[in-house]
This record gives structure tokens, C-alpha cells and sequence, in this order.
């Protein structure tokens, strides 16, 4: 979150006119990882409004801000999926994503338990923070609920929202030409480059 919000605050900086994103490029995510102090400003600040919003209750806080900021995001995820998708040379990124490539099963260095374990890392992550989410605020849910029904909900929305973050990052690694393999600071890298070519 911390992290989010310093990318959110030098993309400002740079439509502003002030430094921002410029002085360091497409390498402000490794300029990130070691501007201690900021992290640590900016880790502390996000703790700060999720304790404020925390502390309002379940309806008064967390609901009301969901309501607002879940249906923004979606709307701003959709916004970006269409400006990437008529960048030039988006094309090839929707081809990575979604062309099957079994090759990748035969190469020595990655192969079928390669793919799995990466796999597997990323499901377990989203279920760890899934599971501490849903168990918290299923607590509240009144009886009335149906169970059943929300969680064919829940799963087809988190997989709908990966699906659509990746016809962010993937398209616009192909139309700005950066490293599909660029690890987890390429989110960052992507969407520096698309917001400083909205600016």
C-alpha cells in the first residue's frame, strides 16, 4: 500500500511539472527499493488511514470506503485496459497472455514443475490473504447470507480482476517494449511508463 501510494504521489509530482518519475525513468522502482526513509514515510501513512477507516466499524468504515474506492479502481482498471489496448504493438501482449506456449514444458531450466510451483506460490498467496480477509469479515455476515453464492462470486471477481490486470501489464510490456520476465516490480514499471505517456 505504501509502496502504491509513493508511485501515486511521483506520478502527481510528474504531471505537475516537478521531478516525479523524470529523473530516474523506468528505473524508479529500483530508485524505490532504496529510498528507505520514503518507504518507511509512506508504509507508516497508508497504516494510518487503514487504522482511521479500520477504526469507523465495518459499516461506518470499511463498507463505506469500499463502496466508493472498489468501484473507482474498477473503473480506472478498465480505463487503462482500453488506452493500452490501442497502443501500437499491444497486440503482442495480448498474444503472451493468452496463445498457449507449451514449450515452455520442455525447457530444462523452468519445465512442467517449474510452472507449478510458480503456480502454486501464487495461489497460495492469494488464498493466505483470502482466507484472513473472508474469515474476518464473514464473521459479520448475518444468516441471511447465502454462502454458497457469494463464493462463486468471489471467485469468478478475483478471477475476472487478474484477468484485467494482465491486459494491463502484459499489453503494455509488448507496446513500450519492456521485459515480460521483469519480476514483481514489472506492475510498477508497466504503469509508470503508461501514465507518463498519459501525461
Amino acid at each position: 500500500g505504501g509502496m502504491v501510494m509513493r508511485y501515486m504521489i511521483g506520478f502527481l509530482l510528474q504531471l505537475l511539472g516537478l521531478d516525479g518519475f523524470a529523473a530516474q525513468g523506468t528505473g524508479f522502482f529500483g530508485f524505490m527499493l532504496y529510498d528507505y526513509g520514503g518507504i518507511l514515510f509512506f508504509y507508516a501513512l497508508f497504516m494510518v488511514i487503514t487504522m482511521l477507516i479500520v477504526m469507523g466499524g465495518i459499516e461506518k468504515g470499511i463498507e463505506s470506503f469500499s463502496s466508493i474506492a472498489m468501484p473507482a479502481l474498477f473503473a480506472i482498471l478498465l480505463f487503462v485496459i482500453i488506452y493500452v489496448a490501442v497502443q501500437p504493438g499491444a497486440a503482442a501482449g495480448y498474444a503472451f497472455m493468452f496463445k498457449p506456449d507449451f514449450s515452455v514444458f520442455s525447457n530444462p531450466d523452468i519445465g512442467f514443475f517449474g510452472v507449478l510451483k510458480t503456480a502454486a506460490g501464487q495461489m497460495f498467496f492469494s488464498l493466505s490473504l483470502g482466507m484472513a480477509i473472508m474469515l474476518t469479515y464473514g464473521s459479520y455476515l448475518p444468516e441471511s447470507e447465502n454462502i454458497q453464492k457469494n463464493t462463486v462470486i468471489i471467485v469468478a471477481f478475483d478471477t475476472l480482476i487478474a484477468i484485467m490486470a494482465g491486459m494491463v501489464v502484459l499489453p503494455a510490456c509488448a507496446a513500450f517494449g519492456l521485459d515480460y520476465g521483469g519480476g514483481p516490480g514489472l506492475l510498477f514499471a508497466t504503469m509508470q511508463m503508461v501514465f507518463h505517456n498519459m501525461g
